[in-house]
């Protein structure tokens, strides 16, 4: 029942719209009085209950390639003129004179009527009874000096008796047709005023909402990339809007370029098309075979170039009625299969079906007025805005469907998200967590002393400095923070992973990094530093007290041997050798060594106890010239060098008690 309800009211609207087209068009062609031989008689028009605005159609006398004078009726006298029908398909270029004698309603004698002419599209003067109301370019019989225009005219005057003659000199060199297309009209002056000033209004009008319909789907495709359909929409309002600002006559009055604005009118025509077609292709009409669409392209590109390199007569006497004729096929072929999708039932057919109708009747009523064979009133415009706020009307209901959809996944994903987002958390916590770690000892690395220990460390020296520089703001009894450094290096390391294995390598590494955490206080840090190296922090340590450390924990590492398998045993003695200090390195100046230099000067100790024969701790610190440290390129000298002078004193203990000095 709803289905049917449905096909119920769009076959309504089909009619209905329909229905409209046809009223518009018999309003165009109100039973008006017609020119008969170059005459037509309003004298019984005069009741001023009727329209007081009347149509100049009928035959109007036309003198060709003569420009005759307006004011001295002798000269038509003896002249055999042609009778052409106004408005009709017009005279080919050529140039000459309309001439019209109009009989008027007695009570408009003496009152200020007007004359108005549309679609002139030429070189125009317009006389009545020998005086000039209205000029449209610059007619001429020479076609260099002669100036076309578009635009629409309203003359005025006020005649002295009830018969005026009207009297037009027209030149058509530009154009494959040209004169008078369509029917000038005359009445009183202020009527003419009212109406063109209410179809200015409409005009603005339907420009107005074209540009935001435009601007509407160009943002829709833009917020959604799928909606390829928002895309070619936006495409076809455009070029529409762009055809419409171009063929307003007010474009032709101030822009001296007709010859160029008539191609461009051409152009957009030529666009339009294909651009429509693929519209509906995308929307709706989605078996539109390509090779049909490849050749409206195809037409319409080859007849742009033509456009643009042949005569403007040309243009329009051949390339711009083969592409009527073409559009008409198209429209054709478009109708039919919009009939077989309607056969087919595809879904969502039928209100694309209705709005299609009612477009491509106005299309089809727009290029038969345009070719003179019907007499209607151009409604395309119409046309086309009804399409598109169906079509927006269209994707409006299918972005409604869609977004009560997403509203009741986003119910569903919403506690999805927030259970991943819980996760999420957990896994960047433990990835982080890692990137901080040592897999194989658990420990620290260097990542999280260069993120951790370094800020920590340019605290308490810039702490340090501001006391020593302050001491009065220095709190009676505190003691200023260090950190003890202590570097240590598994003495033959490389022999446990070449003569062992890499597993035993690894064993001896865990045990090492355990061994040390079991013999450090609780706020003490170890780190793998690299390879077999290790770096311990020792919070609040002093001078005296790091190489005691140094040396408590050398016993604790060579006192008991190591495994070098999973099985109890085998077993091997290991000894490490150590180098520290103390930072801040001098009290004197905290911030002459920062933390990195600190792990540079505890390196070097490290380096002599090795240097020393392995299993010896060796602490550095400050000398009488320790300030040569903040000289570039002191510590590339050798320890043995940076003593000599003074720099650095290094104090250390030899072989821990009751361990072997030579391990195995």
């Amino acid at each position: 029942m709803r289905i049917r309800s449905t096909a119920f009211r769009a076959a309504f609207a089909a009619v209905a719209a329909l229905a409209i087209l046809g009223l518009v068009s018999c309003a165009a062609g109100e039973d008006h009085p017609s020119a008969k031989g170059g005459l037509v008689d309003f004298a019984k028009e005069g009741d001023p209950g009727r329209d007081r605005i009347w149509l100049l159609e009928g035959e109007w006398e036309f003198h060709p390639e003569v420009f005759l004078g307006p004011g001295d009726q002798r000269i038509f006298e003896g002249r055999e003129p042609r009778l052409l029908e106004v408005p009709g398909r017009g005279m080919k270029a050529a140039w000459g004179t309309y001439r019209l004698r109009v009989i008027l309603p007695p009570h408009l004698v003496g009152k200020t009527l007007g004359i108005e002419s549309r679609e002139m599209n030429t070189a125009a003067l317009v006389f009545v009874d020998g005086g000039e109301v209205a000029r449209i370019g610059a007619p001429s019989a020479t076609p260099a000096l002669a100036r076309p225009a578009n635009r629409n005219m309203i003359g005025s005057f006020t005649p002295e008796r009830g018969e005026a003659t009207i009297v037009v000199h027209i030149s058509n060199h530009e154009n494959a047709k040209g004169g008078i297309l369509e029917a000038p009209r005359i009445g009183l002056l202020a009527d003419l005023a009212g109406q063109a000033s209410l179809r200015g209004f409409f005009d603005a009008v339907v420009l107005g909402a074209l540009f935001f319909m435009f601007l509407y789907h160009l943002f829709l495709y833009f917020v959604r990339r799928r909606e390829k359909a928002a895309l070619h929409l936006a495409i076809v309002v455009f070029l529409l809007l762009s055809r419409k600002l171009l063929t307003e006559p007010y474009l032709y009055s101030w822009l001296d370029v007709y010859d160029t604005l008539i191609r461009v009118e051409y152009l957009t025509f030529y666009a339009i098309v294909p651009a429509f077609v693929l519209l509906m292709r995308e929307t709706f009409l989605k078996r539109l075979g390509k090779a049909f669409i490849v050749g409206l392209l195809a037409l319409a590109a080859a007849l742009s170039i033509l456009t643009l390199v042949s005569p403007l007569a040309f243009c329009g006497r051949y390339y711009l009625v083969i592409y009527q004729y073409a559009t008409l096929g198209a429209a054709i072929h478009c109708a039919g299969s919009l009939v077989m999708a309607l056969a087919r039932r595809e879904p969502g057919i039928l209100p694309h079906a209705v709005i299609s109708v009612i477009l491509m009747a106005s299309g089809v009523a727009e290029i038969l007025f345009y070719m003179r064979a019907i007499a209607t009133v151009s409604v395309t415009q119409f046309g086309f805005l009804f399409f598109f706020l169906g079509q927006a009307a269209i994707m409006a209901s299918r972005n409604a469907k869609t977004s009560r959809g997403y509203e009741e996944l986003n119910q569903d994903l919403e506690v999805k998200v927030e259970r991943r987002t819980a996760e999420l958390k957990e896994a960047m916590k433990a990835l982080e967590e890692a990137s901080l770690t040592d897999a194989l000892t658990g420990l620290r690395n260097r990542r999280f002393v260069h993120e951790s220990i370094v800020p920590r460390a340019r605290a308490i020296a810039a702490r340090a400095e501001f006391h020593r520089a302050n001491p009065e703001k220095r709190q009676v009894g505190a003691e200023e923070t260090s950190l003890g450094l202590l570097l240590l290096d598994i003495d033959h390391f490389k022999r446990v992973n070449d003569g062992l294995g890499h597993e035993a390598g690894d064993l001896v590494l865990a045990q090492f990094a355990r061994r040390l955490k079991e013999n450090l206080r609780g706020d003490d840090l170890v780190v793998r530093w690299g390879g077999e190296e290790f770096l311990v922090v020792l919070e609040n340590a002093r001078l005296e007290t790091v190489l005691a450390m140094a040396d408590k924990l050398r016993g604790r590492i060579a006192g008991t041997p190591f495994r070098v398998s999973h099985a109890e045993a085998p077993t091997l003695a290991v000894t490490a050798s150590i180098g520290c200090c103390v930072f801040p390195f001098f009290n004197g100046a905290p911030g002459l060594v920062d933390f990195g230099t600190a792990v540079r000067l505890a390196d070097l100790g490290l380096y002599e106890a090795k240097h020393a024969g392995r299993n010896r701790s060796r602490r550095l610190s400050p000398g009488p010239a320790v300030t040569a440290l903040a000289e570039p390129g002191t510590l590339d000298a050798s320890l043995e060098s940076l003593v000599e002078r003074g720099i650095l004193v290094v104090e250390g203990a030899a072989v821990a008690p009751g361990a072997d000095p030579a391990p195995a």
